[in-house]
């Protein structure tokens, strides 16, 4: 969705990737994104790389939302 509003240079990460975990839709939309396996509370990302964060199905998963908000700012 938010390639199609202009967005580019799109990067997004999980704990696991897998075809057995997500739809077909899911991997071929995927296929648009710099994927990679990570903990959200520590990312390899360097500081200011992004302009815009948007995080989905997330803090209902039992992360350290302290952690978490400090890496993503």
């Amino acid at each position: 969705m938010i390639s199609k509003i202009g967005f580019k240079e799109l990067h997004g990460c999980d704990l696991y990737l897998s075809s057995s975990s997500k739809s077909q839709s899911e991997i071929l939309e995927f296929k648009q994104y710099n994927l990679s396996i990570q903990n959200l509370e520590n990312t390899n990302y360097r500081n200011n790389m992004f302009d815009y964060i948007t995080s989905l199905s997330v803090i209902e998963h039992s992360i350290n939302i302290e952690k978490y908000f400090k890496e993503m700012n």
